[in-house]
């Protein structure tokens, strides 16, 4: 979503990651939303609104969403996911995630810095899904007889 004109040349290159992150994890939706908020919303707090009740997104629940919100203008962004995307995100890989790109964002590079946290994002989600499978598969051998 593009409330501020700013990602007219980078539609296609967001568009193809995010695509790339919904193949492999068909259960998410990411999202990335330019948008110039008022002086007194934050924009943790409006990313967290339009996690929860932006239909745009996707039609599922919000509960799998992943945003990035940025603010241009205030030159601000804040990261957002559903309650059951959360337990498959540290906290820290994401603060991390979203310093990387927001050092291309204080340059005003918001290709660069969009992209980096898209594909950031997925290597992410692809690296919480091969733990998980791992605990996953230990557990089972400790089951079985």
């Amino acid at each position: 979503m593009d409330f501020t004109g700013t990602m007219s040349d980078l539609k296609k290159a967001l568009e193809t990651r995010a695509t790339r992150i919904r193949k492999s994890f068909p259960q998410i939706s990411p999202a990335i939303c330019f948008v110039h908020c008022p002086p007194s919303i934050p924009t943790q707090l409006a990313a967290c609104w339009v996690v929860n009740h932006a239909p745009a997104i996707c039609e599922e629940t919000p509960t799998w969403r992943a945003l990035l919100l940025i603010d241009p203008q205030r030159q601000q962004h804040s990261f957002c996911s559903g309650y059951e995307l959360e337990t498959f995100l540290l906290r820290e890989d994401i603060e991390a995630l979203i310093d990387r790109a927001g050092e291309s964002f204080y340059l005003q590079d918001w290709e660069s810095g969009a992209i980096a946290f898209l594909d950031g994002l997925y290597e992410l989600l692809r690296t919480s899904c091969e733990f998980s499978l791992k605990a996953e598969k230990e557990a089972r051998s400790q089951i079985s007889p």
